[in-house]
């Protein structure tokens, strides 16, 4: 069935409206006043000086620009009128940032139980650890590695619904239970998981079934045998697909899971394919307020931003 047509009239208004929108109205700030009881209790003696909204939003101004934690702070003093707030200096925004709790999403009701359920697909990729040109990687020989994000993202609304953050040396299946159970915590109820050869295993078909009304849909490897052994849904899976591919592909609509591709890629193209922290604790924070402000992005292009 042919899905219906996008208004580009409308989508090319939101994009253009889409800074002004995002930053300037002061009712933006409100609700990343929500975000503050995350973070209270976390400092013995005199309380916080500059409230962790207002860090959260430059953080999330800093991202979307993509500008160093000094020009971030220039630029948030210019909007701190319009926000009604008091601005820190760039070092109080790049310690605070490694220590805050920052959540995927301003409005975390937006998943409400009692509604339909939530069709995810899981992957990974990589981020740089260092923006440097490949032309000095390669004429020096210098590999500084890089790191993986392993996210879901849910499929109607792009929006990214769990993530981890490792080395390059941990495989995806890993961290297939953890990202699957963070997501169902979001999204309360999860009709299909979306994942591919990667994470063919027994014990991850397992896990999606013991969920309660998740269907596994992971491409099984080319190889299997169509034997259960251990799992029932792995067993089914594997006979349908050596049965016929094609078939199996089409019934479960398993081309949805390369929208997980789209939403990385605009990702990296939006907010960078490179972290400039340097302690795991702060390279792990700065990738959860790229997911923020993606997030936030995301609900806006979509209509579902809630101030």
């Amino acid at each position: 069935m042919r899905s219906a047509r996008r208004n580009w009239h409308d989508y090319n208004q939101k994009l253009v409206n889409e800074t002004v929108d995002l930053f300037v109205h002061r009712d933006v700030l409100e609700s990343f006043k929500k975000l503050d009881s995350l973070n209270e209790g976390g400092k013995v003696g005199h309380p916080f000086e500059y409230a962790s909204s207002v860090i959260l939003m430059i953080c999330a101004v800093r991202n979307y620009f993509h500008l160093p934690y000094r020009q971030a702070e220039g630029f948030a003093k210019l909007l701190g009128g319009i926000w009604g707030a008091k601005i820190p200096c760039y070092s109080q925004i790049c310690r605070r940032q490694k220590t805050l709790n920052i959540p995927l999403n301003i409005n975390e009701a937006y998943y409400e139980d009692g509604g339909q359920p939530a069709d995810i697909i899981i992957d990974s990729s990589g981020l740089k650890v260092s923006n440097r040109g490949e032309w000095m990687r390669q004429k020096w020989k210098v590999r500084r590695g890089f790191i993986k994000i392993h996210l879901t993202c849910d499929c109607k609304t792009h929006s990214i619904t769990s993530v981890q953050v490792t080395d390059e040396h941990v495989h995806d299946s890993m961290q297939f239970k953890t990202l699957v159970s963070n997501a169902k915590e979001r999204v309360r109820k999860i009709g299909r998981v979306f994942g591919d050869t990667s994470y063919d295993s027994r014990e991850n078909f397992n896990h999606v079934g013991s969920l309660g009304g998740a269907e596994p849909v992971i491409k099984p490897r080319k190889n299997s045998s169509g034997k259960s052994k251990g799992s029932y849904l792995r067993g089914k899976t594997a006979r349908e697909f050596i049965k016929d591919p094609k078939e199996w592909k089409q019934k479960h609509e398993y081309g949805q899971r390369w929208q997980i591709e789209t939403s990385i890629s605009t990702f990296k193209r939006s907010l960078g394919e490179c972290v400039t922290s340097i302690l795991p604790f702060g390279i792990v924070n700065e990738v959860l307020s790229k997911c923020l402000t993606y997030n936030i992005m995301a609900a806006h292009r979509g209509g579902t931003v809630t101030r």
